[in-house]
């Protein structure tokens, strides 16, 4: 037995979510760069003007640093508040977290330069190669700079240039891996993922036009996402393909969570949820690009939104709707959003956000509720709602002949002798209808839970059929007037009547 509800919110900003779709975080909202402001829903449109690109996470600090490419700056976030703006030579790219020194480092592609910033403050420019892009930080604090023009690899150290590492393709993005401190470099011209090792370079094949690569902690495997091909490639420490997970949609960004799951940018607008395969989408602004986990919290450069989302994967940063049905042996659905989420042992709980919702109760095969709307309203705190359930009555009829109507106050409910009703608890009229037979009528009240069951036979009436040719009907008037009997010979074929009336008098 299944109740269904149906939730229509109120308030554009307010959002209940099922806790069990709750598993891979909480959309939290958006903070957008252009006005310094944080919605609690989510922007899919285009605001350009600020090419919000990657986004590094500065642990001692905890502040968000965001590159923006076309307005040549760097902001800084805290939770979601927008707490400085660092202006950049031009057009900055990557960037990344040196946990050796705490510095901040920006590839510069338009002047040239890497930003080092400390905390709040730029405290050196680095002249590098042309067209500075990509970014990695060694376990021995170096930083790798991927000039894509010049076909070369800057190395720097705290904030001196101390080698040049040149190359015979352009590289585009780098990073580091620390279990046998190898570089992984990609190279979109060259459709390549090309291995530094000891000085010796080296190309594994994996996913053509690549684009972004990334590493992952946990594993200690390098995930290569592509440009245009729908699939992720996995390196492991041995600098061997290991596997390709299928993705619908070019990525441009990777993040790493503790148990497992990989969150990928997709060009669609979305980040999905991947382990192995993948799980769960949210959907966030308009070409989704960096992407960076930190404080229990994912957050997305969102390059033409000029936005960065915010998902939450704490939820007891969230408070909690209850639903719960009385009996509470009751299984129920709700509703929301196009989706049906089924109750389990009676209950059904949302994380919630303030707002207005409108309950519409849908009754089910064996509960009924008097309350078919309710609407509720959810402020910062976890609340409990109760729904209250009433048993139906039913009508179990057996009525012969089989071809009769039922009636039940006046309206027509089954075409046949053998019928169900369900019912509220009320008072109710029963009429039963068949040719050549007598109507047959009965008032009946029911209650919550009751079975009534109605066996009747309908009465002929006094019509006397004598074969398929001649239809005889005899009709008595009362004593105390004069009885008449009519009887009307209907010869088939012909269009002639012969009518006889016979007269009696008075007894």
């Amino acid at each position: 037995m299944l109740l269904f509800l149906s939730l229509i919110p109120l308030s554009s900003m307010a959002g209940l979510i099922p806790v069990q779709h709750a598993e891979y975080g909480v959309f939290q909202g958006t903070i957008f760069l252009n006005n310094d402001s944080f919605v609690a829903s989510n922007y899919e449109g285009f605001n350009p003007g600020l090419g919000t690109d990657r986004l590094a996470f500065n642990p001692l600090n905890n502040y968000i640093y965001v590159t923006n490419s076309f307005n040549n700056s760097v902001y800084v976030i805290n939770g979601t508040k927008i707490v400085g703006r660092l202006n950049i030579p031009r057009f900055p790219t990557d960037i990344v977290f040196n946990p050796i020194n705490g510095y901040i480092y920006v590839a510069d592609a338009g002047s040239n330069e890497v930003t080092v910033i400390k905390n709040m403050t730029i405290i050196a420019n680095v002249k590098v190669g042309d067209s500075p892009h990509g970014l990695a930080v060694t376990s021995s604090g170096y930083v790798y700079v991927a000039d894509s023009i010049s076909r070369q690899i800057t190395v720097i150290d705290n904030t001196s240039v101390i080698r040049e590492i040149y190359l015979n393709f352009s590289p585009y993005e780098i990073v580091y891996d620390p279990s046998n401190g190898d570089l992984f470099v990609t190279s979109t011209n060259f459709n390549g993922v090309y291995i530094i090792h000891n000085g010796s370079i080296s190309e594994i094949h994996g996913n053509s036009q690549p684009y972004s690569i990334s590493y992952d902690e946990k594993n200690g495997e390098v995930y290569i996402d592509g440009l245009f091909k729908g699939f992720i490639s996995a390196i492991s420490s041995k600098d061997v393909i290991i596997e390709n997970i299928s993705f619908p949609y070019p990525s441009y960004g990777l993040a790493f969570s503790s148990n497992g799951y990989i969150y990928a940018t997709s060009i669609n607008g979305s980040v999905f949820v991947i382990n192995n395969l993948i799980l769960k989408n949210f959907h966030v602004g308009k070409y989704p690009k960096g992407i960076v986990l930190a404080n229990d919290k994912v957050y997305v450069a969102n390059y033409d939104s000029s936005t960065v989302s915010v998902i939450n994967l704490n939820l007891s940063f969230f408070h909690f709707l209850m639903i719960k049905a009385i009996p509470d042996n009751i299984t129920f659905s709700v509703e929301y959003n196009g989706e049906i989420f089924s109750s389990i042992n009676g209950e059904l709980s949302f994380i919630s956000t303030p707002g207005n919702y409108y309950l519409i109760i849908e009754n089910t095969s064996l509960y009924y509720t008097t309350n078919t709307s309710l609407e509720i309203s959810l402020g910062n705190s976890n609340r409990t709602v109760y729904i209250y359930y009433l048993k139906y009555a039913f009508i179990e009829g057996h009525v012969n002949p089989y071809n009769s109507l039922i009636f039940l106050n006046g309206k027509k409910v089954a075409t046949t002798g053998t019928f169900l009703l369900e019912l509220p608890a009320g008072r109710y009229n029963i009429r039963i209808e068949s040719p050549g037979y007598q109507n047959y009528s009965i008032n009946v009240t029911l209650s919550n839970g009751q079975i009534y069951i109605l066996n009747t036979t309908l009465k002929i009436l006094n019509t006397t059929y004598l074969n398929p040719e001649y239809h005889i009907t005899l009709v008595d008037k009362p004593s105390s007037h004069k009885n008449f009997i009519e009887i009307w010979l209907i010869i088939l074929g012909t269009s002639i009547g012969i009518i006889l009336f016979l007269t009696r008098n008075k007894i």
